[in-house]
């Protein structure tokens, strides 16, 4: 999903990035991101990987073994790759460094602080309403696919059959309907169980959450695609549709909270798939 934020971090000390690691993917999880840390303990692979993968900025360490980080920032620059890059050590002296474009120097006790300051700006430009329109829609798409998954396999033998002649039918099964349908059939396996019934409490956990999936979701989903952004003093916002309100988003927090959102419905439905 888009609202997973990848990052590079390339130090051969893994037990410091380890212990470095839950605060920062803490703090960005209360942004309603989800951190993605790739280490590696050298620079062996990092060009293809910085190529293939959808790098935010990289995290280095200056003694690496036998390259030091310099020489790992003028491989990737010459490849012309240009992430940002949080380059540190215990007492380094960026005076002794030709300076760099988007190289940012940060002493090992300050690292954590650095790394908050650049994710935010990161998810502020996340905030501009052009782009988390286009993120919200993408990953709600991406959700429906998921509950279309889940619906098949609901079918069990028949599963290839409803794919070919209702799901991949354009305009014959929409989101709302492929919600209405799995909820009905969740509800109807319930009501079939006994609470000894292995899986009974957590299938209606997952219930529960799918009950309010329309108004998280679905409605949002189409406001976003087909609202026009209404101009205000603060910038632009966006009215959400809803059974019960319509949302004002012209704020980051309110943003965060979609986000927050996303997060916990791409969890359940990827959770509710593995016990249908």
């Amino acid at each position: 999903m888009k609202i997973n934020i990848c990052i590079l971090w390339i130090d051969d000390n893994k037990d410091f990035v380890d212990a470095s690691k839950p605060k920062i993917e803490q703090w960005i999880a209360d942004q309603g991101f989800q951190l993605n840390v790739v280490h590696k303990r050298n620079s062996t692979g990092v060009i293809d990987l910085l190529k293939t993968e959808n790098i935010v900025f990289l995290v280095l360490d200056y003694h690496l073994g036998k390259k030091d980080g310099d020489k790992v920032i003028k491989e990737i620059r010459n490849a012309q790759l240009y992430q940002d890059i949080v380059f540190y050590s215990q007492g380094l002296d960026r005076n002794n460094f030709n300076p760099e474009d988007g190289v940012f120097f940060v002493d090992r006790g300050d690292l954590e602080n650095r790394i908050k300051n650049l994710l935010d700006l990161k998810i502020r430009s996340a905030c501009d309403f052009a782009t988390f329109r286009g993120w919200f829609v993408a990953d709600s798409i991406e959700l429906e696919i998921i509950m279309g998954r889940i619906l098949a396999k609901c079918f069990g033998d028949q599963q290839e059959t409803f794919q070919s002649r209702v799901l991949e039918q354009d305009g014959l099964f929409d989101f709302y309907k492929k919600h209405q349908v799995l909820n009905g059939i969740i509800k109807d396996r319930l009501g079939k169980m006994s609470e000894t019934s292995p899986n009974y409490h957590a299938l209606k956990s997952f219930k529960k959450l799918l009950d309010s999936f329309p108004d998280d979701i679905i409605h949002p989903r189409n406001g976003l695609a087909h609202q026009p952004d209404e101009p205000h003093k603060s910038g632009k916002r966006i009215r959400t549709r809803s059974r019960v309100s319509k949302e004002i988003l012209d704020t980051p927090e309110s943003l965060c909270e979609f986000r927050k959102k996303l997060r916990v419905h791409y969890e359940n439905l990827i959770a509710l798939e593995k016990i249908v």
